[in-house]
C-alpha cells in the first residue's frame, strides 16, 4: 500500500506561543484548525500574514456568506443522495452519540472547506496586487459571546499510522478519490473519520460511484469556477497588504494538491446523506 504524501504541518497540540495563540483564534472562528492552517504554520511568518489578512472577512461574515453560497450549489448537485435511516447507521455499530460526532466532522469540513477555497484563493489575488492596491478593507466584528466555543469539540485526527490496516487501505483509497493531482496530499477527513472503520465503508459505497460516473469532476469543476469569481469579489474588499513570496508558493502548491473543490463536492455528499444542515 503506497500511502499519500503529507505535507509538513504542526499539530495543534504541539503548537506554542503565537502560533497556539493564533490556532486558538481560528478555532474560535471556524470551529475547526484546517490542514492548511497548520501547513502554514511551518514558514517564518506565514500564519500570522494569512491570519491577519483574512481574519477580518472571516469574522464579518464575508467569507462564510460566500461559503454558504459553494455550499448550496454543492448540495444540489447531490440533492439525489438519499438520507441514510438512523437503523442503518446502528446495524453498523454506530451509537447515537457517534453518529453525532461523524455529523460533526462532517459538517466542519463541509463548512471550512468551502470557507477556506474561497478565502485562500481571494488571499492569493490580493497579495499579487501588492501592498500599493487600493482598498480600505472590511471591518471586523467580534465574535459574539453567546457563541463564543460554540462549536463541539471534535475527536482527534488519527495518521495512517494509526490504523489497522485494513482501514489505513480504505482511507488511501478514499483519498485518491479526493484530488487528481499526480501527487495528492494526505486528506485529514477521512482520518478523522477513521475511528470509525464501518462509515468508512460506506463512504466508499458513496463516493465511489460518482466518482466513477463523471458527477464528482463535474461538481468539482462548476465550484472551481464559481469560487475563483467570489474569491475576485472578496479580494477587492480586502485591505493592501505585503507580500510573502514563501507562503504565496506553499499557500498555492498546496491549494492544486489538496484539491479544495473537489473536497467540497465530496463533502455535499455525506452530509445530505446524513442529514446535516448546509445553513450555517
Amino acid at each position: 500500500m503506497k500511502l499519500p504524501e503529507t505535507v509538513a504541518a504542526i499539530a495543534e497540540n504541539e503548537a506554542s506561543g503565537d502560533t497556539a495563540r493564533i490556532y486558538a483564534e481560528i478555532r474560535e472562528t471556524l470551529g475547526i484548525v484546517n490542514l492548511i492552517w497548520r501547513h502554514l504554520a511551518t514558514f517564518d511568518g506565514a500564519l500570522d500574514w494569512a491570519w491577519s489578512a483574512l481574519r477580518p472577512a472571516y469574522r464579518n461574515g464575508a467569507v462564510s456568506a460566500n461559503a454558504y453560497y459553494l455550499r448550496g450549489i454543492a448540495h444540489l448537485q447531490f440533492q439525489s443522495v438519499d438520507l441514510v435511516p438512523v437503523e442503518a447507521l446502528h446495524c453498523l455499530g454506530l451509537t447515537d452519540a457517534t453518529c453525532t460526532d461523524i455529523a460533526d466532522i462532517v459538517a466542519s469540513y463541509d463548512r471550512s472547506n468551502a470557507a477556506n477555497l474561497t478565502a485562500f484563493n481571494a488571499l492569493l489575488l490580493r497579495a499579487q496586487a501588492g501592498p500599493e492596491a487600493s482598498g480600505s478593507g472590511p471591518s471586523e466584528m467580534p465574535i459574539n459571546a453567546s457563541s463564543r466555543n460554540s462549536y463541539r469539540k471534535l475527536p482527534p485526527i488519527l495518521s495512517v499510522t494509526d490504523l489497522d490496516a485494513p482501514t489505513a487501505a480504505l482511507v488511501v483509497r478514499l483519498n485518491e478519490l479526493c484530488s487528481t493531482h499526480e501527487r495528492p496530499i494526505q486528506v485529514s477527513i477521512y482520518r478523522h473519520l477513521g475511528h470509525w472503520p464501518a462509515f468508512l465503508s460506506l463512504a466508499w459505497a458513496q463516493i465511489a460511484p460518482v466518482a466513477a460516473n463523471g458527477q464528482l469532476e463535474r461538481c468539482s469543476q462548476l465550484i472551481a469556477r464559481l469560487a475563483q469569481d467570489k474569491a475576485s469579489l472578496l479580494a477587492a474588499t480586502m485591505q493592501p497588504m505585503e507580500r510573502h513570496p514563501v507562503a504565496e508558493k506553499a499557500l498555492a502548491q498546496f491549494l492544486e494538491r489538496i484539491g479544495l473543490s473537489r473536497m467540497i463536492a465530496i463533502t455535499a455528499v455525506h452530509a445530505q446523506s446524513l442529514g446535516v444542515s448546509d445553513s450555517s
